[in-house]
């Protein structure tokens, strides 16, 4: 997987981006947390759920059909729960949330496939729960849980995401802030 910290910064990135114009005031950290909320699944180590399992790490909890429906619970909560946040599905920013939500938890997903370890991405999981990787596969994994870090290890995944995931968000983030500000 690409670290929790990369995970985090794409899906701000994703989130400033496609910003709709009304958002609720935990807006970016309701983005952050959709998009580290698949790593839960390690837990299922703890239990004895395999890797390879429908409920194992990168299985269904890394899924389109997942994403959907979470962000749709997510977004049902947020309206229910905010006196000072109040749409409708009738709205168009409602939909908006849901597409932003929904992408910031695929990001998780499709940043796994970028990985060079594991056994891939149940991407379409529940209906079909084949792994998958992208064709290249250039982002270092990073170790699950506190084994297998070292000060070396920890230098190589933070200069190749640093390459291949944080400049490229920051610079989509700045495009975005450009372009709204030749607007104005």
């Amino acid at each position: 997987m690409a670290t929790i910290f990369s995970h985090a910064l794409v899906a701000i990135s994703v989130a400033y981006v496609l910003k709709p114009k009304q958002v609720p005031p935990y807006y970016y950290t309701s983005c952050v947390l959709l998009s580290v909320l698949p790593d839960a699944d390690v837990l299922g180590f703890r239990y004895g759920i395999a890797y390879g399992d429908l409920w194992g790490h990168r299985g269904l909890s890394h899924s389109i059909s997942f994403a959907l429906l979470f962000s749709l619970v997510w977004l049902w909560v947020q309206q229910r729960g905010s006196s000072t946040f109040v749409l409708s599905w009738k709205q168009a920013n409602s939909w908006q949330l849901l597409g932003v939500y929904t992408l910031v938890m695929v990001s998780h997903g499709l940043l796994d496939m970028l990985t060079n370890g594991g056994l891939g991405v149940a991407l379409f999981s529940p209906f079909e729960n084949s792994r998958y990787f992208f064709p290249w596969h250039s982002i270092m994994v990073s170790p699950i849980g506190l084994h297998g870090w070292s000060w070396d290890r920890i230098r190589a995944i933070a200069s190749n995401e640093l390459a291949l995931l944080v400049l490229p968000a920051l610079l989509c983030a700045c495009f975005a802030w450009i372009l709204r500000q030749s607007r104005r």
